[in-house]
């Protein structure tokens, strides 16, 4: 070929991804109806710019700054209106920042600077009012809090407690409490007494049994617990450990990874034990999960002759040192060198029990793997990209509705969202969104940062740039199927919570909502007697919306917004209890029940002869009750349910009348009289004999 006809064909091809450009870009247009569904995004509102974000009281709380009234914290209830400025924290240049929020009780706790004091501690109950710096623990501007690698903070709460680090000024970097009062807002014990710190601020703080657990320096770098109380603060174990240890609980057993050891503790100096030392632990986020009581982790045993790097393999451990071994050496070191199959993104991940996670065993590049626990049953799942090239890249593992999902490359279709069931059949390519054209093959539509996130029934993500394809560019959704992985919006965005059946997403400068369950929030619930037998027909309500409590007590109340309820359960002839409760419906509630017992009624009256006289003995009845008159002919039946009884009234020799009433309940009816004529009172004619 001509070398001007090569180079006409390549301006061709040129100037059709030109006009594929022009022509063929469809920007995605938030839907302006205030009902928005699962594949049109609602605009809330447009900012500047976006900090940190989480759920209180059932609405969606974050930090962003408007562009009219400077940085602060937002709140919105997923409508235009509904989305509000709470309180402004900062005027002016600076960072619009929030480094951490935390909900403990009603109170919700983040750590911001405004502009005076740096970065300290600011509690709010959701409203302008009540949104208020804590204390300034660190007077002055310097802020008592140090971001950590992420720039976030540790706020913990265990119970109605928060927990977090700080440096005063004076002690150091340490631990510290707070009820959301200044005077409640204090140094919990200085475990390294003067200026220096016994925390860097970058430690994992751990709960297990409504106490904190974390690794400090006095001195020696050990384990310590508190419950908040000086006494309360102690170590359990001082030495052998260092501050980059991982704190992991599981079933009321906490265990401690180093970068060469693994320990374990009950909780108490005596149950905090090594487990097995001389190991090489990879201490990544991602690099441990629980299965079957059983912790899995990445590492290998320290070899001799290794001075430098550790194996990364898989392993395993049931908190016993003969329990604690390697899984499989899935790609051993045939040199002085280590080597491993498991990399620095592994993504330990569990689905039912499977565990699931990426690895290289030297032939097929790194690809999905799976382990039930034992070497025979650690297999690759599928060779997706055939031969030693990677199919997997350091993106995470999500799990949706019992389905692993992931980003892969097959060499072919280049980086799409994939699938897994745990079987090579059943592992497949979701959608291939950025198809090849007539010039180009193995076009990638997702980069390492697309946000695979997995939130209620559906898996969003980002789409890359690729210049001939610029329509897909955007915010994506998936159901797990090819025709349920649509666009959402043209430009990059992030999901973060859902509430109720919408899911908040924000982009560079905007803030969405978006609408996947039309049931919205529920509150279901069961209504039983005091036997715990379910009670059929009992009405409950909240506000406008109310069900019905089926043959077995069970009710669920369905299409609710996020708000505060006041929620009566009702059936007549029942006492309920309680009478009433307050709920606050942040997204679906369960666990509201009712006890349901039957209103009891009373039926009284007297039977007298015809003097007025009581009669004893007679025998009054209502269904299957009875009761006797007493000696002056009064009677009693208690205990009657509501309804409509035939009331009787029998003593033998004896004529009653009336003969039956009918007598409804309620009310209790307590003049439910007889007349009754006896042998004894009856007159007779004398007989005369002639």
């Amino acid at each position: 070929m001509h070398r001007s006809q090569q180079h006409s064909r390549f301006f061709i091809r040129r100037l059709v991804a030109l006009l594929t450009l022009i022509f063929s870009v469809t920007l995605l247009v938030p839907s302006p109806n205030p009902v928005a569904y699962a594949n049109e995004p609602l605009l809330l509102k447009t900012f500047s710019q976006f900090s940190r974000a989480t759920v209180f009281r059932g609405m969606f709380f974050f930090a962003a700054r408007d562009g009219v009234h400077g940085f602060g914290l937002w709140r919105s209830d997923g409508t235009p209106d509904g989305t509000q400025l709470v309180r402004v924290i900062r005027q002016g240049p600076g960072s619009d920042e929030i480094l951490g929020f935390q909900v403990v009780g009603d109170t919700l706790f983040f750590v911001a600077d405004d502009g005076v004091h740096g970065f300290e501690l600011w509690r709010s109950d959701g409203t302008p009012d009540g949104t208020t710096l804590v204390r300034d623990i660190r007077v002055g501007s310097q802020g008592s809090f140090r971001p950590g690698v992420y720039g976030d903070v540790q706020l913990i709460g265990v119970g109605n407690t928060l927990f977090f680090i700080v440096d005063d000024g004076v002690h150091g970097f340490e631990l510290w409490r707070s009820d959301g009062t200044p005077d409640g807002t204090m140094l919990v014990r200085d475990i390294r007494p003067g200026t220096g710190s016994a925390l860097t601020g970058n430690e994992t703080l751990a709960v297990m049994n409504d106490t904190l657990y974390f690794i400090a320096n006095s001195g020696e770098v050990g384990l310590w617990r508190s419950d908040g109380t000086y006494e309360g603060t102690f170590p359990l174990r001082n030495g052998g450990l260092d501050h980059g240890g991982m704190l992991l609980v599981n079933n009321g057993t906490l265990f401690i990874a180093t970068s060469d050891s693994l320990w374990k503790s009950d909780g108490t100096q005596e149950g905090t034990v090594l487990v097995k030392d001389r190991l090489c632990i990879d201490a990544g986020l991602t690099h441990f999960a629980f299965m079957n009581g059983v912790l899995f982790f990445v590492g290998s045993e320290r070899r001799e002759g290794w001075f430098m790097g550790c194996e990364t393999e898989l392993m395993r451990s049931d908190g016993t040192p003969e329990g604690t071994f390697m899984v499989k050496d899935i790609r051993s070191s045939e040199s002085d060198l280590p080597a491993g199959g498991l990399g620095y993104f592994s993504h330990l991940t569990v689905v039912s029990n499977t565990l699931f996670f990426n690895a290289d065993d030297g032939i097929h590049g790194r690809e999905l793997w799976k382990s039930d626990g034992t070497a025979a049953g650690t297999v690759m799942v599928k060779d997706i990209d055939e031969g030693s090239g990677h199919a997997l890249y350091p993106t995470p593992f999500v799990v949706l509705n019992g389905t692993l999902f992931f980003i892969a490359e097959d060499g072919v279709h280049g980086r799409e969202l994939w699938r897994s069931d745990g079987t090579a059949a059943g592992t497949v390519m979701v959608k291939d969104i950025i198809t090849n054209d007539l010039w180009r093959s193995n076009l990638s539509s997702l980069s390492i940062g697309a946000n695979l996130t997995s939130l209620h029934t559906m898996l969003f993500f980002n789409v890359g740039d690729d210049f001939a394809h610029r329509d897909k560019i955007g915010f994506w959704r998936s159901d797990g199927t090819e025709e349920g992985t649509v666009q959402l919006l043209s430009e990059w965005a992030y999901a973060h919570a859902v509430i109720c059946g919408q899911v908040f997403i924000t982009s560079q400068t905007n803030l969405y909502t978006l609408r996947i369950d039309p049931n919205r929030c529920t509150i279901s619930g069961r209504v039983t007697d005091g036997a715990g037998n379910g009670v059929v027909g009992v009405t409950v309500s909240a506000g406008a919306r109310s069900a019905t409590t089926d043959a077995t007590g069970f009710y669920t109340i369905s299409g609710l917004p996020t708000g505060v309820y006041t929620l009566t359960a009702t059936r007549s002839g029942y006492q309920i209890t309680p009478a009433s409760r307050t709920v606050t419906v942040s997204d679906h509630l369960s666990g509201q029940d009712f006890t349901a017992t039957p209103l009891t009624y009373t039926i009284g009256g007297r039977v007298t002869d015809g003097a007025g006289n009581g009669v004893a003995g007679v025998t009054v009845s209502a269904g299957e009750r009875n009761a006797t008159t007493d000696a002056n002919g009064f009677y009693a039946l208690s205990g009657l349910s509501s309804g409509v009884y035939a009331l009787r009234a029998e003593k033998p020799g004896c004529l009653i009348e009336p003969a039956q009433r009918a007598v409804t309940l309620p009310p209790d009816q307590d003049a439910q009289d007889f007349t009754a004529i006896c042998l004894t009172e009856r007159a007779f004619l004398p007989l005369v004999i002639r």
